[in-house]
């Protein structure tokens, strides 16, 4: 599930260097498997700080869409 959600996330931000918004949805994907990572292993510290990244890819994703407010 570790290598799954790592797999994810990379992609992800290498869409985003690419200027691809559809990395967004795929780190948000990385982040859900590393957040059922640490909870299957109960390791707070990873469940709280890929909450956190899912947050900031779905900023990310509505802030890319071309209505957002600057």
């Amino acid at each position: 599930m570790d290598w799954i959600g790592t797999a994810f996330i990379l992609s992800g931000l290498w869409l985003i260097g690419s200027k691809k918004r559809i990395g967004f949805p795929v780190g948000i994907v990385g982040c859900l498997f590393w957040a059922a990572y640490g909870y299957q292993h109960n390791i707070l510290s990873i469940m709280v700080v890929n909450v956190v990244f899912l947050i900031v890819n779905a900023r990310g994703w509505r802030r890319w869409g071309g209505n957002a407010v600057t």
